[in-house]
């Protein structure tokens, strides 16, 4: 890699790509799922190889071949089942990683399978990797040399990137196939994987590196033979770095021992010093890159965890980063909370007590005024019927203007959070958190215990 790449963000849907470039002296690089490359190839070539001209990472995300329903939309019509289809943006990829894929995606619709790569000479795992590393190297590349309708930008603009066309057009490094393994198919995936990343070293002919992403259930954490084995042989595997992705593995909700045995992992596969990246994290995680860790990647405001097969979202509400705590909390909780403790009095006692961030600076001038624009809301009114009552429902949406703004003062925290943790030691981030923790817990309780967790563990290491 050409730099290190400690602070990373994840991009969820076109509509974020303003505030990646709103942001983009602040981050190191940019990961991208290929189904968001597929679905719309010719403006992300021209948003990653142009726009941005940063470092960027494509996942592709093989793991999702694993659940056919998971790639499945809903049927336009909720009670015809033969109506519905492969999302399109997954027909996309499924066509570019290969026949074997078609075949069982397309024609017997269900999900990979491990006996599916167990062939005497590995050649439909050979093939699959050859088509995953293929993709991940020359989508971006082919699509910003002939796309026609963005040509001449795409040229005018490789021309002024100071000659270093490798970061306008390749990826950082390659993500070798990878497949998510729990405690119950450890066993059936964990070779697979191995050998996914040794022939995907093997095949490749660039002078690019090759990355391993070990996607496992938490629980797996717990097993310490099985994460001494898994250490191991991906240790002794090809793979030139490692990305980490645990399911259901919220930092501030798992308890100690997750965290200590996570610790543990990180610790173990670290021993030949490989570069070593959480694709999902919090504050936590950022800690860990004092040694542990080489860099942290999160999301728009909701990407610090993230399940491997989420179950659908919900209403959407106005969420405030709380400094302090690490944590965004629901607008309404915020605000009591700013009132119970008087912080939002003056000016001066808002920004040394809660945020003096860049976009707080912009908003707030009279603090018991201005905090409102986080939580600005539009309502709307409707029916609802359940059997034969009906009823009138209110519900409250936050206005474009207030999503803005939570989330601009979400990321210049998570910038003040990287620098914060780069320039203290582990015992200034553990004292950091105990006299947050002893501060809210008064008005919090257990919602803070997290902070109390992350001092203990952080003094041990």
């Amino acid at each position: 890699m050409p730099q290190q790449l400690k602070h990373l963000m994840r991009l969820g849907t076109h509509g974020e790509k303003k505030y990646f470039k709103d942001f983009k002296e602040y981050y190191d690089a940019v990961i991208i799922n290929a189904s968001m490359i597929a679905h719309t190839v010719n403006s992300m070539s021209t948003f990653l190889g142009c726009e941005l001209s940063k470092p960027f990472i494509i996942d592709p995300q093989t793991y999702a071949f694993q659940s056919y329903t998971h790639l499945l939309q809903q049927s336009k019509n909720k009670k015809d089942i033969s109506d519905v289809k492969v999302k399109k943006s997954f027909c996309t990829l499924i066509e570019n990683y290969g026949e074997m894929l078609k075949k069982i995606i397309f024609d017997e619709k269900r999900s990979i399978k491990s006996s599916d790569f167990k062939n005497d000479d590995n050649q439909n795992l050979k093939d699959f990797c050859k088509n995953v590393l293929k993709y991940q190297l020359e989508t971006i590349t082919s699509e910003t040399q002939n796309n026609s309708e963005y040509s001449e930008y795409i040229e005018y603009e490789i021309e002024n990137c100071k000659g270093n066309l490798s970061l306008t057009l390749v990826p950082a490094f390659l993500i070798a196939p990878y497949f998510y393994m729990t405690p119950n198919t450890y066993s059936d995936w964990i070779d697979i994987n191995i050998d996914a990343i040794n022939i995907s070293k093997e095949l490749n002919s660039k002078d690019i590196e090759i990355y391993a992403q070990i996607v496992i259930d938490k629980d797996i954490l717990l097993d310490d033979s099985k994460i001494e084995e898994l250490c191991d042989k991906y240790n002794s595997s090809s793979a030139e770095g490692f990305l980490i992705w645990l399911d259901k593995f919220d930092e501030k909700e798992v308890s100690e021992i997750y965290l200590e045995k996570f610790i543990n992992f990180l610790k173990l596969l670290k021993c030949n010093g490989k570069p070593i990246y959480q694709v999902y994290g919090s504050y936590f995680s950022i800690v860990l890159t004092k040694n542990i860790l080489s860099g942290v990647c999160h999301g728009m405001e909701y990407g610090e965890n993230r399940d491997v097969y989420p179950v659908g979202g919900g209403i959407p509400v106005s969420k405030f980063y709380y400094p302090a705590l690490h944590k965004r909390l629901l607008y309404r909780d915020a605000l009591d909370l700013l009132l119970r403790n008087g912080y939002l009095e003056d000016l001066e006692v808002y920004n040394s007590n809660v945020c003096n961030c860049k976009n707080c600076q912009e908003i707030i001038n009279t603090p018991i005024e201005d905090f409102s624009k986080y939580g600005d809301v539009n309502s709307t009114t409707f029916k609802r019927k359940s059997g034969n009552r009906e009823s009138t429902v209110t519900m409250d949406y936050p206005t474009n203007d207030a999503k803005d703004l939570c989330l601009r003062h979400y990321l210049y925290n998570k910038i003040t959070e990287y620098k914060y943790v780069e320039s203290k030691s582990y015992s200034d981030c553990a004292e950091d958190l105990i006299q947050s923790y002893n501060k809210y817990y008064d008005y919090l309780g257990d919602n803070v215990d997290y902070l109390k967790t992350w001092h203990n563990i952080i003094l041990k290491i």
